[in-house]
């Protein structure tokens, strides 16, 4: 057996995180198959018209205020044969309480044009939900996807655009996207506007304030898109793909890091089913410049994809247009690595995440399914990938005993456990493919 160690990995995260590939229970063998969900398609037509959603009564959420007139500024038809698809923009000012019990008026924080995604039904302007509900927006921030950004002409030489997929029933065990929905702003200032598809051009229409709209099938995945504009004063401006640094850091510093290799396409590495019953939680992969991978954690699973929900809106916004979250280096690198105490690192890199349930989803109650499956409040979350000769891992948690086999090129696993692990620690068990086995300690944190 090889060494044992405790170990408080660099990984561990708070927040929601990501969770399991293929769990398996220690005790049985691999599970038979179950029979896919059936999912009922996403409504096309209004088939009733229910009230706006109102904005959250929390005192610490920005709100808007109109300054000037709310107006379409630009439609376009649907394929599907629903409302129109439509854009909004209005001039106004986002407020925020002046002191932690709300009281003395609200405070101007901010002087934007705001940008809202829609669809247009007997004349107003509103969402369409999977069961064919129709609900008039407000001039929130939410309702609708909405984005407030800069007033001035160029928008400051920062355009900006969002790619929505609307999806069927996101409250059910499988999901399916129905549309793909690019919306943006790009200021009056804008010309030369350029949508393409990987290296095949789509139209996108333009309207006042330079507001952007492009109704795209369902199988358009946002890491494929390109957009650009030209400014007069600043030149070309790529708006998508976005173009940001892995994890933010400094340009100099992110040339010596591993980061996304250029063209690389993320792909779904690993995924788990949600302990309430909801759509399964997924991690992404992308193949990175040192030969290791990139990944992204803690979304939901739609077809192929994976990103955050919005079970308000039936909608997700896809993760393989963002940023991976975490850059891997390649195995071979690790292993020639030493830690502090001599010992070599452990065969895997690991993050572990908790939350009480996940309500940070916008529209979600996580009561229902506990309620119904009677399961504890919280959720833990663990997620990593193993090197080359890992053959399974096996979990021993609190909870229970699982033991996973990482999948795919990245070696990818994910585990979600329902309740939480207040004391006591986690044991990993590493098997590899000669029979070796290792293990490491790691500690709970009050979870």
């Amino acid at each position: 057996m090889r060494q044992v160690k405790r170990l408080v990995l660099g990984g561990l995260v708070a927040g929601v995180g990501a969770v399991a590939a293929a769990a398996i229970p220690q005790t049985s063998g691999t599970p038979a198959a179950n029979p896919a969900p059936t999912v009922r398609p996403a409504s096309a037509v209004v088939l009733r018209v229910a009230a706006a959603h109102k904005p959250p009564a929390d005192l610490d959420v920005l709100r808007l205020r109109p300054t000037g007139p709310v107006e379409v500024a630009v439609r376009t038809a649907d394929p599907r044969g629903g409302p129109e698809w439509a854009v909004r923009q209005f001039l106004a000012e986002r407020l925020t309480p002046t002191g932690p019990d709300g009281r003395g008026g609200p405070r101007v924080v901010g002087r934007n044009r705001c940008v809202q995604l829609g669809r247009l039904h007997r004349g107003r302007f509103g969402w369409l939900t999977a069961d064919g509900t129709f609900r008039p927006a407000t001039t929130s921030l939410t309702g609708v996807p909405t984005r407030c950004v800069s007033r001035k002409p160029d928008l400051g030489g920062e355009p900006f655009a969002e790619v929505v997929t609307t999806i069927t029933n996101p409250r059910s065990p499988a999901a399916q996207p129905a549309q793909t929905i690019l919306y943006g702003l790009s200021g009056s200032a804008a010309r030369g506007h350029r949508l393409a598809v990987g290296a095949a051009s789509r139209q996108i229409r333009i309207g006042d304030a330079g507001a952007m709209l492009a109704v795209l099938p369902a199988s358009t995945r946002s890491w494929r898109l390109g957009l650009s504009v030209r400014y007069p004063r600043c030149g070309t401006v790529t708006i998508l793909p976005a173009g940001q640094l892995p994890n933010g850091v400094p340009a100099e510093l992110a040339k010596r890091r591993s980061r996304p290799a250029r063209g690389a396409a993320p792909m779904l590495a690993a995924q788990a089913p949600d302990p309430l019953g909801g759509l399964p939680f997924g991690m992404t992969a992308t193949a990175a410049t040192d030969g290791g991978f990139c990944t992204g954690t803690g979304g939901r699973v739609v077809a192929d994809r994976v990103g955050i929900i919005d079970y308000n809106l039936d909608a997700m916004r896809d993760y393989g247009g963002g940023r991976p979250e975490y850059c891997r280096q390649s195995s071979a690198p690790r292993r020639a690595q030493r830690m502090p105490d001599g010992r070599t690192p452990p065969p895997f890199e690991f993050r572990a995440s908790s939350a009480s349930g996940l309500g940070g989803e916008l529209g979600e109650d996580p009561r229902a399914g506990r309620i119904a499956r009677r399961t504890a409040a919280g959720l833990i979350l663990y997620s990593g990938t193993a090197d080359p000769d890992v053959r399974y891992l096996t979990f021993a948690t609190p909870s229970d005993v699982r033991t996973i086999e990482p999948s795919g090129p990245a070696r990818a696993f994910l585990i979600a456990y329902a309740g939480s692990f207040p004391t006591g620690k986690t044991v990993v068990t590493t098997t590899f493919r000669d029979g070796d086995t290792r293990r490491d300690v790691i500690p709970n944190f009050g979870w």
